[in-house]
Parts: structure tokens; C-alpha cells; sequence
């Protein structure tokens, strides 16, 4: 362990806020904060500090506090279903448009449900109508892509090669390589993982379009 992770665990367990820590070691906020993370995520200190705060905090700033994390998660439900109405619209105005109504398909059988559009399959033709959707209908998209490769021995230039070729994707941020006779054999370059990131509540508008299409449900 070196002597500034050191330095800074001593003082994050004694109490000590970044802000504190940054001023007392003279180093940048964003390295108390790589050094506290797993700290806190195996003791609880984080949480164990907010609720000191809040404890110290007067009846005044504590209803004050409560109620913008209550506008927030207002405003945070309003946004959601706000796109969730524009997705089932677009699906209303677009059904007979089979590119939406593929993409949507593939979505809800390979797709993240969660927090953010992440697609994950090794059939090329799937990526294809996927991003044939995104390019049509938000053509300002970004795509950041990673691909795990099962095949032992693969280069990773055979992979970027295959993709490029088949998508046109200039660049795979990650390799993972993986060892899998099985899968290996299925998927001799492995399973790409897209990533649409800069739309803002596209996952809602996908959902949206989901509850059109087959009548899902998603809770906020």
C-alpha cells in the first residue's frame, strides 16, 4: 500500500471529509476518491458520514433537505414518464415501420432494462437492425463499444477486423478474452456489447415503445 493511500485511509476512517483530506495531503479530490472507494464499499463509512451529518443538521435544514430530495425524484419520475409517453408514441405513429418494430423485438430478448441502452449478441445481424433503429430514428447517437471474445488464441485484431467489417465500427474500447470450447465454437468473435450513451432517457423511450408493442409494464 503506498504511503498517500495510506495516509488517506487513516484520515477517511477518523471522520475526515474529502474536502479535509485534499486540504491536510495537498492532493487532487479525484485521488482521495479513488483511494476511499473501496474502502467505503466494504465498511459503510460513506453512509456512516451522511447520517452524522444529518444528524447535525437543525429541524430547518433538515425539512429543507427533504424536500429537494423530493422535488428530485419527483422531477426524476416526471422525466422518465415523460419520455416512456414520447417512446409509445413514436411506436403508435411508426407501426408499420418494421425496423422499429424489429429493434424494439430484439431489445426486449438482448437488451438491458435497467439504466442505459446496452446490447449484447455475436450475430452481427442483430447489431445491424439494432443500429439501423438508433441511426434512423436518433441519428445523433454515440456508440461506445466493447467485445469479449470466447476463443482462445484470438487476436484482437481479427475481432476489430470482423466488426468493422460487418458494422462498420471503427474502434472496440475493450477486449476481454475469455477461454470456452462451447462458446467458442458458436462465437469465433465473440459477443459485442453496444452501448448507446449520449441520448438522454432513451432507455425510457425503448420502454416506452416496449409498453406499445407488447403491453410491458415498467415500474419508476
Amino acid at each position: 500500500m503506498t504511503e498517500i493511500k495510506t495516509n488517506v485511509l487513516r484520515l477517511r476512517q477518523a471522520g475526515k471529509t474529502y474536502s479535509e483530506i485534499v486540504k491536510e495531503l495537498k492532493i487532487s479530490r479525484g485521488t482521495v476518491s479513488y483511494h476511499c472507494q473501496s474502502l467505503e464499499n466494504n465498511q459503510g463509512i460513506r453512509h456512516k458520514n451522511l447520517e452524522e451529518r444529518y444528524s447535525n443538521l437543525s429541524e430547518k435544514e433538515k425539512e429543507n433537505l427533504e424536500r429537494l430530495i423530493s422535488l428530485n425524484i419527483h422531477k426524476g419520475r416526471q422525466f422518465r414518464q415523460e419520455k416512456r409517453s414520447f417512446g409509445k408514441q413514436l411506436a403508435k405513429d411508426n407501426q408499420g415501420d418494421f425496423i422499429l418494430r424489429d429493434a424494439v423485438m430484439i431489445y426486449i430478448c438482448e437488451g438491458s432494462k435497467v439504466s442505459s441502452v446496452k446490447l449484447a449478441n455475436s450475430d452481427p445481424i442483430i447489431h445491424r437492425k439494432f443500429l439501423d433503429f438508433i441511426e434512423k430514428y436518433f441519428p445523433q447517437h454515440k456508440k461506445t463499444v466493447s467485445c469479449i471474445s470466447y476463443l482462445n488464441g484470438i487476436s484482437k485484431e481479427r475481432v476489430q477486423s470482423y466488426w468493422k467489417k460487418e458494422l462498420g465500427i471503427l474502434e472496440i474500447k475493450r477486449h476481454v478474452i475469455r477461454d470456452g470450447s462451447t462458446t467458442s465454437q458458436n462465437c469465433p468473435y465473440g459477443t459485442l456489447y453496444i452501448s448507446i450513451i449520449n441520448i438522454p432517457g432513451l432507455i425510457n423511450i425503448i420502454q416506452g415503445m416496449i409498453q406499445e408493442i407488447v403491453g410491458k409494464e415498467f415500474d419508476d
